[in-house]
């Protein structure tokens, strides 16, 4: 999941270059942190949580930026705004929610509250708050199968897209100066006319001429989210994922193509315009998505309408994670919790066909009420998911003394994973049968423990799979040696011959390069909570934070006859 560090990128990019590709052209994750996406994989306000953010422009440029929040059952979107920020200028935020009882589908839903003078479109109140909205998930055409309630919008994850950068236009003869980045910078100083100013302008000017003032965007974009449980004095930090190369101007008037609407995205002031399907390359139709597998940089070229879509979800496409765990460490109290959040699905769901859904398979489902078995079939999207744990002293799961399969076939049901921002807990000592480890609150059951989350997969680390339950496969045998307490954990994503990605139905025969990806696209990361047994009235609680680490599957493969239904061969010519 942790891109290369840029010292070891640097001779990728040049071979890369030196094959005709640009990766400045092509959509990428920054080695470096910076870009013109950012991708933060969570936030929530459960369990007493708050999530601070920060957007902060590194750039001489006056940057305008779409900011989204997203609800992690399907992804919809529950908030979303313009923000325009003053060269070097940060933007600061909390994720909070009104005081809620034990009841979450009753709970009060997240909002947001800011100090901060930076303007936005709507204009957020200062010093005030703002709830998040229901309504893409419960009303209109988009609205899902559910559940409905507000509380829905308390965990979830952000993008931040730019849409352009911001210059001023003097005045020409009868024609009047617009000084549009002269007046973000007067609003970020904390002088609210400012603001008052871009609000009159998109009812008058840009809503008539949305590139007027407009520069094609340059990235430079970077942000961290802090996840705070003030009553435990705990909290971790996260940084966004950085994606650059998202817009590319057209060739013929690039870098800038200064006025010209159609090289920005400023001019798509509808909250559901601008998403990570609008990354495209200079080339009309045409989305490059470019990254590193090993010694080798792949590229591979999207086109169509869903170009963009496909380039982004191939850059963050992963067909294995690995991360650690710990449940007691070292006369510690510990409990881990994973998060995986998959910022492309809502967008892949929201499409007409099965090929266009691809790397995703099922469509969002949920029930009501309490279903028959099994119950991952009717809560969410779901998605096969196979996972392989061991110890720290290398001792794995499955293992036996003819060497057994490094991944044991899965024990059914198999765990799946169905929502776009999917919480794994680790070794919850609550769990107790099949309907708790698939925790579904409006079942009336308790959340994650650790970020409280409403829907988690719960999974014990048991030392060997004879151990699991009959009953309850998810769940270890209490009469053996119980748990791995501490280790390594490496989940595989979704199924090979069905969960992939493509950019062609066979590959080139001229090249080397992959035609197929397989694995899901996934950002997240692991948090260990610890606690110590020390004297009363002192804290001793800490948290600390991993990326997960991944791997990509770039192969070369041919589609079968009955695609999409069916799945690929490798190809017979390599």
């Amino acid at each position: 999941m942790r891109p290369l560090p840029g010292r070891f990128l640097f001779p990728f990019l040049m071979a890369a270059s030196l094959l005709g590709a640009d990766p400045a052209s092509a959509v990428h994750i920054d080695p470096d942190g910076r870009g013109q996406v950012l991708l933060f994989p969570y936030y929530t306000v459960n369990v007493n949580k708050v999530t601070l953010l920060t957007v902060v422009n590194t750039r001489s440029s006056t940057k305008a930026l779409r900011v989204r929040f997203r609800e992690s059952r399907n992804g919809a979107s529950v908030m979303a705004f313009n923000l325009y920020l003053a060269p070097f200028d940060v933007w600061t935020g909390a994720v909070s929610s009104a005081p809620s009882g034990p009841d979450y589908t009753q709970a009060a839903p997240a909002r947001l509250i800011t100090n901060d003078s930076s303007c936005t479109l709507p204009q957020l109140p200062l010093g005030g708050s703002q709830d998040f909205f229901e309504f893409a998930y419960s009303t209109g055409s988009g609205a899902d199968a559910g559940p409905h309630q507000r509380s829905r919008t308390r965990e979830g994850f952000v993008e931040v897209i730019e849409l352009g950068r911001v210059e001023d236009v003097p005045g020409v003869g009868p024609t009047t100066a617009f000084p549009a980045a002269s007046e973000i910078r007067r609003g970020a100083r904390g002088e609210r006319a400012g603001c008052d100013w871009l609000d009159l302008a998109w009812r008058g000017s840009w809503w008539d001429e949305p590139g007027r003032g407009i520069l094609s965007p340059d990235g430079g974009l970077t942000g961290n989210a802090i996840i705070v449980d003030v009553p435990k004095g705990s909290s971790f930090s996260l940084s966004a994922t950085a994606m650059d190369g998202f817009f590319v101007p057209a060739r013929d008037c690039a870098p800038d193509c200064r006025g010209r609407s159609s090289e920005n995205l400023h001019g798509d002031f509808w909250p559901d315009q601008v998403t990570l399907a609008s990354a495209r390359s200079a080339d009309a139709g045409v989305a490059h998505a470019e990254f590193h597998h090993g010694a080798q940089f792949q590229s591979l070229r999207f086109s169509g309408p869903d170009a963009g879509l496909k380039a982004v979800s191939a850059v963050l496409m992963q067909r294995q994670l690995d991360n650690v765990f710990a449940h007691s460490t070292s006369g510690l109290q510990a409990r881990t919790e994973w998060v995986l959040t998959f910022p492309t699905k809502p967008l892949h769901l929201a499409r007409d066909t099965p090929i266009e859904r691809l790397p995703f398979r099922a469509e969002y489902r949920w029930s009501a009420t309490q279903p028959d078995w099994p119950i991952f079939q009717t809560s969410g999207a779901c998605e096969p998911l196979r996972a392989d744990y061991g110890d720290r002293q290398g001792q794995r799961v499955g293992r036996v003394a003819e060497g057994a399969q490094f991944l044991p076939p899965p024990i059914p049901p198999a765990p799946s994973l169905c929502h776009a921002s999917q919480v794994i807990a680790l070794n919850n000592p609550a769990v107790t049968g099949y309907r708790e480890r698939l925790h579904e609150v409006h079942f009336g059951d308790a959340p994650s423990p650790l970020l409280g989350s409403a829907h988690p997969l719960h999974w014990d680390t048991c030392r060997s799979r004879a151990q699991r339950s009959d009953s309850d496969p998810g769940v270890c045998d209490s009469r053996l040696e119980g748990l791995f307490t501490e280790g390594w954990m490496r989940l595989e994503l979704g199924d090979p011959q069905r969960n992939y990605l493509f950019s062609s139905l066979q590959p080139d025969s001229d090249t080397r390069s992959a035609n197929l990806l397989l694995g899901l696209p996934v950002i997240g990361f692991a948090v260990t909570e610890f606690t110590g047994g020390v004297q009363e009235g002192l804290l001793a609680n800490f948290s600390t934070l991993t990326e997960h680490a991944g791997e990509r599957a770039p192969v070369r493969g041919v589609l079968d006859a009955n695609f999409p239904l069916g799945g690929w061969t490798p190809d017979p010519g390599r």
